[in-house]
This record gives C-alpha cells, sequence and structure tokens, in this order.
C-alpha cells in the first residue's frame, strides 16, 4: 500500500508548515540513535574487563553472548508490548527511559572501580540483574524513539539508523586507542561506563529541547488530528487496525528481522574468534577488521541512504535473503571458537580477502537497514505510521535475540 503523503513532506519540506530549522530534529534523533545502541556497544567493548572480573570461574565462558542475552530478552518483552499498550506520553516516556538508564549504570561504574575478586559469584550475579533492568528500561527508550521517528519524514528515520552506526564506530575507535594507551581492562571499562552516562545526560537534554521544537509539533499534531479523524464509535477499529498495520507492512518487518538475524550471527559471535594468518595488523587483527571495520562501513551505508534509495519495497527482500549467504561463507574463513578445536576445513584463508568480505558485510548491513526502516511505516497511512515504526522496532530486535540464540551453536557447527 502507497502512502498518501505530500512528497514534499517526504522530503521535510511540509507545505503550510515550519521548516526543521537548521535540522536540529534530524540532529536530536540522529544523537538520539546513538544513544539508543550506546549501552550495547559498551557492553560489547568491555569484554576483556568482565573476563578479568570473572577469571578462574566457569562465569567468564562466553560472557559475550550471555550479557548480550541477557539486555536484549527484557528489551524483546518491551518492544512487543510497546507495539499494543500506551504507557505515557511519548516524550515523557522517553526521558523517564533515560533517567533509568543514568540510575542503573551508576552501580556499574563502583562495580568496576572496587576489587571484587572475594565476590565473583555475587558480582557475576549482580551485573546480570543490573543489565537485566538496563535492558528493559533500553527497550522502552529504543522502541518511543523508532515511534517518534516513524511520524516524521522517512530520513529522519534514516537519521536514527545513522547514529546507530556513529555509536559503534566512536566506540570501536576508542576500544583502539585506549587498547595502545593502557592495558588496565578496569580503567577502560569505568571510561566506556562513564561515556554512557554522558551520552545519557545528551540525550535527556535533546528530547527537552523536543519539546519546544516547531517542526515536530507541526507533524504530532498532524498525527493526532488523523488520528481523531480515524477514531469510531466501537472498539473494533483499534483491532483491526493492528492486524492492518501489520499486514501492510510485514514485507520490509521481515526483511528487518533477516537483516538483523544473519548481521548478529555473524557479528560479533563468528568474526571476534576469527584469527588471522598472515596479517600485517598483528595484535589490532580483530579490532580493526571486526569491531571498526564493521561499525565504520555499516555507518557509510547507512549514510548512502540519505542519497540512493534502490532497490525500491517491492524488491529489497532480494537482497536481504541473498545476505543469508555470509553466515557460511564467514564460517569458511579461520574461524576459531574458544575452547574448541575446529575441524571443519578452512576454504578462506587470506586475510585480506576476509577483510574485503567484512567491508562488503558492513556496508549491506547499514544500506538495507536503513532501507527496511525507512520503508516500513511508509507502507501504511500517515495516521498508522507510528504504529508500523514500533513494528519495525521490534522485529528488528527479535531478529538480534534470534541471531544470538543462533549463535551459541556456531562452534559445534564447525567442531
Amino acid at each position: 500500500m502507497e502512502s498518501d503523503r505530500d512528497p514534499d513532506i517526504e522530503k521535510g519540506t511540509p507545505p503550510n508548515g515550519p521548516s526543521d530549522k537548521w535540522k536540529l530534529l534530524y540532529l536530536i534523533l540522529l544523537i538520539n540513535g546513538v544513544g539508543t545502541l550506546w549501552v550495547w556497544n559498551t557492553v560489547l567493548m568491555s569484554e576483556n574487563y568482565f573476563m578479568d572480573k570473572l577469571s578462574g570461574t566457569d562465569y567468564g565462558t562466553g560472557i559475550v553472548l550471555k550479557l548480550m542475552l541477557v539486555i536484549q530478552i527484557p528489551n524483546f518483552i518491551i518492544q512487543w508490548a510497546n507495539v499494543f499498550f500506551r504507557f505515557g506520553k511519548v516524550r515523557t516516556f522517553a526521558i523517564t527511559s533515560l533517567i533509568a538508564q543514568l540510575c542503573i549504570f551508576i552501580p556499574t561504574v563502583v562495580f568496576a572501580g572496587i576489587d571484587s575478586s572475594g565476590w565473583k559469584g555475587a558480582f557475576y550475579w549482580s551485573t546480570l540483574g543490573l543489565l537485566l533492568c538496563l535492558g528493559m528500561a533500553v527497550g522502552f527508550y529504543q522502541n518511543t524513539v523508532f515511534g517518534i521517528a516513524a511520524q516524521l519524514p522517512q530520513n529522519y528515520m534514516g537519521a536514527v539508523i545513522i547514529g546507530n552506526n556513529i555509536s559503534g564506530t566512536i566506540n570501536s575507535l576508542v576500544e583502539i586507542i585506549f587498547s595502545a594507551i593502557s592495558p588496565d581492562n578496569s580503567a577502560k571499562a569505568i571510561f566506556y561506563f562513564m561515556s554512557a552516562v554522558l551520552v545519557i545526560l545528551l540525550c535527556l537534554l535533546t528530547l527537552v529541547l523536543l519539546h519546544n521544537n516547531r517542526f515536530y509539533s507541526h507533524y504530532r499534531q498532524e498525527f493526532k488530528r488523523r488520528q481523531k479523524d480515524e477514531e469510531t464509535v466501537s472498539g473494533r477499529k483499534t483491532q483491526i487496525q493492528y492486524w492492518h498495520v501489520i499486514k501492510t507492512c510485514y514485507p520490509q518487518c521481515q526483511n528487518i528481522f533477516l537483516i538483523m538475524f544473519v548481521t548478529l550471527t555473524v557479528f560479533p559471535a563468528i568474526q571476534m574468534n576469527v584469527a588471522s594468518i598472515n596479517s600485517w595488523m598483528g595484535k589490532w587483527f580483530t579490532q580493526i577488521t571486526c569491531f571498526l571495520t564493521f561499525n565504520l562501513t555499516a555507518f557509510l551505508g547507512a549514510l548512502i541512504t540519505s542519497w540512493v534509495q534502490w532497490p525500491g519495497p517491492e524488491y529489497l527482500w532480494i537482497p536481504v535473503w541473498l545476505r543469508i549467504l555470509f553466515i557460511p561463507i564467514f564460517l569458511f574463513c579461520n574461524y576459531q571458537p574458544k575452547g574448541l578445536t575446529r575441524t571443519a576445513p578452512i576454504f578462506i584463508s587470506i586475510d585480506w580477502v576476509y577483510w574485503i568480505i567484512g567491508i562488503l558485510f558492513g556496508l549491506s548491513q547499514g544500506y538495507f537497514s536503513s532501507l527496511a526502516m525507512m520503508y516500513g511505516p511508509k507502507t501504511v497511512k500517515p495516521e498508522e505510521q507510528s504504529t508500523a515504526g514500533k513494528f519495525c522496532g521490534a522485529f528488528l530486535i527479535s531478529g538480534i535475540i534470534a541471531a544470538i540464540a543462533f549463535s551459541f551453536a556456531l562452534p559445534l557447527i564447525v567442531s
């Protein structure tokens, strides 16, 4: 179904309405795009810190996948609940979610600064509890940001996705710089966690500014007006609306699910365990070819969609399904799962070939995920676009959860 929105509005210039002066609203959503994934990237970059804290115990085995799963399970539940139930005003709810994240990160910073060698079990379970609560807060916040962006021209959803990828790029660069400066993993973790606090505070500030943004207020009022026009006396309309929305935007939701499933199956579970065979990068091999390459190329891929949007929504499924081939291709590289001996043959044994594949993988992730997230809300009527945006966010997190669960089986495939 084609959206009946005016082409001028799609470009961000509503007729008879205010313009986005200085692109302030675009910048606000970009910053909050950074914020929605900063927590995820912070935990991901802190693997060595958690391994040090849990050394000599079984708790450290597969710690990254465990922590990712603990964060994403409550996120998954919240994302889907938020599709069907309203928990309050959008902006107020986003601010509340950020404050909750702030409160949770404070004890996380404290844990990083104290000696927990005498209570490693308690540290492990306390960390899991904090990250579980953190995942709930992030779920509310992420879904709210997607809901806000879905009410606006599609390039504003693109701003959120670009922000997601900027988050990973910055974290990857910081990891390389700090690894070169200091080998102290606790000091690095304190910096990561403190940076998360600062990013959360910045996002809070931008959401306060959102209240007085005339461009956002214009679209918000238009959204409310269209909703009011669609209201019926019975409650049957609401039930039909959800079914209609998911049926209409499902092709893009399926694209989003598959993109994230393939991406999170490969990154970081496979890529961070691909060992160098003949690279000049030495100890920086994983940081450069895995984390930095993926995040930087995904950012560039998302950025390209600001100018190029091809293929269209009808044919996006073709390259999305072809991306599934990346899973066996990366397994054919020198993937060496920790704690197991690889018995499967290695077909890609040249490091620069692996690196080129990684570049194509990251570019396709950023480009196609941005297109799918931009197309999804625009397949329905304007008054349904916020709900469609939330469905897209829910399918995104569903793809991530499925990929993380599947990642636990990857070592068995090659061993």
